[in-house]
């Protein structure tokens, strides 16, 4: 296929522009999109890294009904921080899908 330079007419070129406005237009959605994903998945990692330092601690806390602090992994300022630091994070759960 040969394209001779004189054959090109307005209308190709119109077309060509039209193309390069959509694909311009496109770029910064698509950047928003890789950053929410980005947040998503920090927040994620976040959350599951407090909630996992949760597990050991909270049947050693509340037991029956009575906290045992003494025999927690965390003292009794590190989990009232820790549940505060969750309740910030789940502040920005915006980014999070619906079933996440």
């Amino acid at each position: 296929m040969r394209v001779c330079l004189s054959e090109i007419t307005w209308q190709a070129v119109a077309a060509i522009a039209s193309l390069c406005a959509v694909i311009a237009a496109l770029i910064p959605i698509l950047r928003e999109a890789q950053s929410q994903k980005a947040r998503a998945r920090s927040l994620r990692i976040r959350l599951y890294t407090k909630l996992v330092m949760f597990r050991p601690a909270l049947p050693k806390i509340v037991h029956g009904g009575q906290a045992k602090y003494a025999e927690a992994i965390l003292s009794k300022e590190e989990f009232v921080e820790a549940v505060r630091s969750v309740g910030a994070m789940m502040q920005k759960s915006y980014v999070l899908r619906p079933r996440e």
